[in-house]
């Protein structure tokens, strides 16, 4: 008798013994699923939160090429405008300087006088020749 109360004793403390790890299997499976939930949760947030912080920066970057290209442009029309004054006043410069060579030399007394002679005098010379032949 003894004996079997023992084995009893014993089977009942194996019995519970079992429910308390059934409970606990139990509750520990409930844990991870709760936590592979959580996990889920956090990892659809953190994917969420990386293509917004994706667009966020994609909309930066376009903003600042554009400012860049808007900077470029001007400077490169800037550049080009002062570029081009610089040439045209060499340019006005050379030709202002052939232009005063050309008029110092024509504008000369005997150029003149040459000049009048043979514009006045050769056509009215001529005209008489002309007239004293008929």
């Amino acid at each position: 008798m003894d004996n079997l109360s023992k084995e009893l004793v014993r089977l009942k403390q194996e019995r519970r013994i079992a429910a308390m790890v059934r409970l606990a299997e139990d509750d520990r499976r409930r844990r991870e699923a709760q936590e592979s939930g959580r996990r889920q949760a956090e990892q659809k947030l953190r994917q969420r939160e990386d293509e917004l912080y994706k667009e966020l920066l994609s909309v930066h970057q376009g903003t600042v090429d554009s400012y860049l290209h808007a900077i470029i442009t001007k400077t490169i029309d800037d550049a080009s405008a002062q570029q081009a004054s610089l040439e045209a006043k060499l340019k006005v410069r050379n030709i202002n300087d052939f232009l005063d060579k050309v008029e110092n030399k024509k504008n000369r007394p005997e150029v003149i006088i040459k000049d009048l002679v043979s514009s006045f005098l050769i056509p009215d010379v001529e005209r008489q020749r002309v007239s004293r032949q008929l």
